[in-house]
This record gives C-alpha cells, structure tokens and sequence, in this order.
C-alpha cells in the first residue's frame, strides 16, 4: 500500500513538474502528508486511478474529498 501511495504522490509531483507549477502549494502536501485524511486521499487516487491537470484541480478535489471523509 505505501508504494501505491508514494507511485501516486510521484506521478501527482511529475505533472506539476511538467507544467512547472510549484508542487509545494498544494494544499495537502508537505508537512501535513501523514495526516489520515491525506493519506486516505492518496489513496483513493491510487485505487481509482484518478489524476488531475491543474494544481487549483486537484485542491478543489481534495477539498471536496476532505468534506465527505468528515461526515463519514
């Protein structure tokens, strides 16, 4: 499991490289990565193969994520 989160975490940084883009500015990157709700994230990006075009993309979806894991 830890290296389909870090193959993701990769894939998700090569994009935003690729687009030069700051990876740091993603809201749920760097410090916060252990977090269960990142991790969760991550993995669920993993599992259903999802990736998105724009950093603000991804935010969005994270948020959106972030919501429904709260009501859970």
């Amino acid at each position: 499991m830890a290296g389909t989160i870090a193959l993701t975490a990769a894939m998700i940084a090569s994009v935003f490289l690729y687009q030069r883009q700051e990876v740091q500015s993603i809201a749920f990157y760097g410090d916060n990565m252990q977090s269960e709700k990142t991790q969760a994230f991550m993995q669920f990006l993993a599992k259903y193969g999802k990736m998105y075009g724009t950093k603000s993309d991804l935010n969005s979806r994270f948020e959106i994520f972030s919501s429904t894991y709260d009501k859970i």
